[in-house]
């Protein structure tokens, strides 16, 4: 990174989406002191910017980490402009990438909230600690301790959705009150601050940023700072923050075509579960005055199901942390971990559409007694009998009258095969209301997929497709995570027997079954259709 760029993170206010368009309106900065890495002292500082001193780029595009390729250019920032203190723009998410949709998937659902703004300094003045000076007209005060930036004059140069926030004022934005945090809080770790720097700076460097900020004192060579960092619970905590927050990125940030229609539930331990289903549905009927409300029975199906662990560990040893590499290359290292734990998640869903278990009453999920399984190849009278068929799957109550479900088709998944003809098929019917997503996955073509739960390939075709409803709708795929924990945990160790250095492993406890096959139409493709 440029020594005159920096990033400044904010969190996502997500009231403020307009899904029709993909779009969120977002505080993007504001002139709340927030602590920065100063690349040219190498001295964390408070910077403040100025709205009135802002310049805008030609183009603002919008950015996965500040990662500047092409691949991660996932939307741009539009209509962006001065609000009293607050720099306020308009996010626009682009279509058919997988990184797109992902990143739409995230932000637009309100799961994804935090943000960054790469800007370059062009013009600014430095206040020493603990002294004040008047800057256009107005009186700022550095921090006893801490020198303070006043920058008069900057150009937004990127949008970046990114895992960490820091400037608590800016935010995605109310369309109500907006109430601004003026002051940044204090961070239990330097990773916090530097975010996104850290990729150019090298091992001791980070840890002397830290120490720095701690008011410690800095060792004159490389391998002292190491040795002190290892040995202080500040410099652990460092090193740990950088590590952990990078496997996850890794794993937030890498696409999965399974977002919006698997349900992820808790489960409390690696037991054998029963995962209910309502296969005869109550109705509430009507109470006249005096007369007491029916009684209604359930009856129940159950599919048992129970976790598996998955994990990995590693090492940076001494010698990784002293070699001179930028500590950016071992984050390429990691942030592959945390995708590799990322795709267990599809690995198991599709491992478990493909394989088409049998339920509890003797036939398998996927059934024409069902009314969710055909053998049609995909166009678009088959689309037609999909949609359909999800939409008039109704129930009975204990009478056998009619329970009308109200199901809609949210997504149509295709292989790669099929992606040009899914997207022509649906972008034909498009109505702007309720309407079907296309979702490519690999896992469901030729080569099939790995089941992680037994190392198995199971194989799939160039022709299958599947409707699926979306995950608020219908319980069709469902997947479980031990405690609520819907991201891998990572643990971390000091090296033993004569070694120095930090050990991690990474563990992700996952299971998953189809709870509701009403909720999901399955096509193996298999007759073509003229």
């Amino acid at each position: 990174m440029p020594s005159n760029q920096q990033t400044r993170k904010f969190q996502i206010r997500a009231e403020a989406v307009d899904a029709s368009h993909r779009a969120i309106t977002a505080t993007v900065a504001t002139d709340a002191p927030v602590e920065i890495f100063d690349w040219a002292s190498g001295r964390i500082v408070r910077e403040i910017l100025l709205m009135d001193g802002v310049e805008i780029s030609p183009h603002v595009p919008l950015l996965c980490d500040h990662d500047r390729s092409i691949a991660s250019m996932v939307g741009d920032a539009v209509n962006i402009h001065v609000e009293r203190n607050e720099l306020v723009a308009m996010l626009r998410f682009a279509a058919g990438t997988p990184a797109a949709d992902h990143a739409w998937e995230l932000y637009g659902r309100r799961l994804g909230r935090q943000l960054s703004i790469g800007y370059s300094v062009l013009e600014c003045e430095e206040i020493p600690a603990g002294r004040s000076c008047v800057i256009r007209g107005k009186q700022f005060t550095a921090p006893a301790a801490q020198p303070l930036r006043v920058t008069t004059r900057w150009r937004v140069r990127e949008v970046s959705l990114t895992p960490i926030g820091a400037d608590s004022g800016a935010m995605t934005r109310r369309f109500s009150s907006i109430q601004t945090e003026r002051n940044a809080k204090v961070k239990s770790s330097v990773f916090e601050v530097v975010g996104n720097e850290v990729r150019s700076m090298r091992f001791p460097q980070f840890f002397a940023a830290g120490m720095s900020r701690r008011g410690e004192a800095v060792p004159q060579d490389d391998h002292a700072i190491v040795r002190a960092a290892l040995s202080s619970v500040g410099g652990v905590d460092d090193l740990v923050a950088a590590i952990n927050a990078t496997i996850l990125g890794g794993f937030r940030a890498a696409p999965d075509s399974t977002a919006g229609w698997v349900r992820t539930i808790s489960l409390p331990n690696f037991l054998l579960s029963e995962l209910a289903a309502v296969s005869i549905e109550p109705r509430l009927g009507k109470i006249s005055n005096g007369v007491v409300a029916p009684t209604v029975n359930f009856a129940l199906g159950s599919q048992g199901w129970r976790l598996a662990r998955f994990g990995c560990q590693f090492a940076i040893d001494e010698m990784d942390l002293l070699n001179g590499n930028a500590i950016g290359v071992y984050q390429t290292a990691l942030v592959v971990v945390g995708q590799a734990a990322r795709r267990l998640i599809p690995d198991l869903v599709y491992a478990t559409l493909l394989a088409n278990p049998q339920r509890t009453d003797g036939k398998a999920t996927f059934h024409a007694d069902r009314g969710n399984f055909a053998t049609d190849a995909l166009a678009d009278t088959a689309l037609d009998t999909g949609l359909a068929a999800i939409g008039n799957q109704i129930s009975v109550d204990e009478v056998g009258d009619p329970i009308h479900r109200g199901l809609a088709a949210g997504f149509l998944v295709v292989p790669p095969s099929l992606l040009g003809k899914a997207r022509r098929l649906v972008n034909a019917m498009q109505t702007g209301e309720g309407d079907l997503l296309v979702r490519s996955d690999s896992r469901l073509g030729a080569a099939g997929v790995v089941d992680p739960r037994s190392d198995a390939v199971v194989k799939g075709s160039a022709a299958n497709w599947l409707l699926t409803c979306p995950s608020d709708q219908a319980a069709g795929v469902v997947v479980g995570v031990r405690d609520g924990l819907a991201e891998p945990s990572i643990r971390h160790y000091k090296l033993t027997n004569g070694q120095w250095g930090m050990g991690f492993d990474i563990v992700f406890d996952l299971a998953c079954t189809i709870a509701d096959p009403t909720g999901v139409y399955f096509s193996t493709g298999a007759v073509s259709q003229s």
